[in-house]
């Protein structure tokens, strides 16, 4: 109300009154026609004005008038001392490791994710036992490149097998002139983790089929790390479902675990809740 220059005075105004009384009477004559317009003034009263309702909606309209010109000052101030930051912008899962297993991150570039086994059809050739493990052919790569194989570990259906760089869980074998790669499908023998059985040494993504996918090298790795940490051995049983989860490691090679619930299937049944969680 600063706006406002001049002030009303009111004892101004009542020593004038006497004053604005006579002016206003002057022009009016006594007699029958004054008579007249008192009694028809009696007979139709006029309705009394109703000052309360007019202060209430004064007093509402100065408070809104309020909050409108003081919501942009405090969106400058923000008196709360509150900051804000845009979702998603500095979270990494390499900074938040340690509070994985009891939080949600969304690190998924896609919901959508079709199911695709990287298994091939189990036969004679896509199949064989070595050294007491059990290793099942995969569709990808479908040649592996020299330089990632690794020494010589055994012979199977006469042939060599050669192990690979960079993925202990996996085997390769030249099949019609290429080297194909073969994952570790046998149960853990006595204290294996399924570290042990997998044995990606690098992972730079991860494809949850009907999840999603996580392309960024160091929160791959970081949630492949809280994988082969938490999982518990459920048991040698195993089937296959309509989910999966697909591993992709530095050296190409990828690795695949079957998925029903909180379980993931391949090198036997592993439970690990919060994998999953982490992965929503």
């Amino acid at each position: 109300m600063n706006g406002m220059k001049n002030d009303i005075n009111i004892e101004e105004m009542l020593k004038k009154l006497p004053e604005l009384t006579d002016e206003m009477m002057s022009g009016v004559q006594a007699g029958g026609a004054l008579r007249y317009k008192i009694l028809e003034s009696a007979k139709n009263p006029v309705k009394r004005f109703n000052w309360r309702a007019v202060c209430a909606s004064c007093a509402a309209l100065i408070v809104v008038i309020a909050g409108v010109m003081l919501i942009p000052s405090l969106r400058e101030k923000n008196d709360l001392g509150l900051t804000g930051q845009a979702a998603g912008n500095g979270i990494s899962l390499s900074e938040t490791k340690a509070d994985l297993p009891g939080n949600s991150l969304s690190l998924l570039s896609s919901t959508d994710v079709p199911f695709k086994s990287i298994f091939a059809k189990q036969s004679a050739e896509t199949a064989f036992d070595l050294n007491g493990n059990q290793y099942r052919m995969l569709t990808a790569p479908a040649s592996l490149s020299s330089n990632k194989v690794g020494s010589e570990i055994g012979t199977a259906n006469g042939a060599s097998v050669f192990a690979v760089k960079g993925v202990s869980g996996a085997v390769c074998m030249q099949i019609s002139g290429k080297m194909r790669v073969f994952q570790r499908v046998s149960a853990p023998k006595s204290g294996e983790t399924l570290q042990d059985v997998l044995g990606a040494q690098s992972v730079v993504a991860l494809s949850l089929s009907g999840v999603g996918e996580i392309t960024d090298a160091g929160s791959a790795q970081d949630l492949y790390d809280l994988l082969v940490s938490k999982a518990v051995y459920q048991g040698s049983s195993v089937s296959e479902t309509n989910q999966a989860l697909t591993i992709t490691c530095a050296n190409g090679v990828k690795l695949q675990m079957f998925v029903s619930g909180n379980t993931l299937m391949s090198c036997g049944a592993w439970s690990c809740p919060e994998f999953f969680e982490a992965f929503k």
